[in-house]
């Protein structure tokens, strides 16, 4: 299990499941929102020293689609696609995802479930289809563990 920044994630080799939870001192349709609005998540999501995204969209709803298009700091691009299987406003959106840590491009299932709390929100990320892939799982880990940082610092600050 890893701490940073009040982020708490942990792989599971056994049943291939990265966890992944933070509070956050705002209200959940706020959080939802910084998760699941193009604008939102571009201006948080990665930093110069790793990787940008250049685009990202979803049609929001069961069956829609999603797609990003980033720029590791190196200059290499990627591109991650995926179909959205949930999605309940402010508190549940599952989605499919291809991992850019991947080299064989598995798709993996990723779902952030948010629960109000006293002056905020809980964020709880689950990211399941790890199963035998030690490595990618224990990368994927410490990169929920910096997305969620990032998130964090974006939403002290003024939308």
């Amino acid at each position: 299990m890893s701490m940073t920044s009040g982020v708490a994630s942990h792989d599971d080799a056994t049943t291939g499941v990265i966890t992944a939870s933070i509070s956050l001192a705002v209200p959940p349709q706020r959080v939802f929102t910084a998760l699941t609005s193009g604008a939102e998540v571009m201006r948080w999501w990665g930093s110069r020293e790793t990787y940008v995204l250049k685009t990202w969209s979803a049609e929001l709803r069961v069956g829609g689609t999603w797609t990003t298009h980033g720029q590791r700091a190196d200059g290499q691009t990627f591109d991650l696609t995926g179909t959205i299987l949930a999605y309940d406003p402010p508190w549940r959106l599952v989605k499919t995802w291809r991992p850019c840590l991947d080299p064989q491009g598995t798709e993996t299932t990723l779902t952030y479930q948010l629960s109000a709390i006293p002056g905020g929100t809980v964020l709880q990320v689950r990211h399941e289809g790890f199963t035998g892939r030690n490595d990618v799982a224990g990368a994927t880990t410490s990169g929920w563990t910096q997305v969620l940082g990032w998130l964090q610092a974006a939403l002290t600050l003024p939308a």
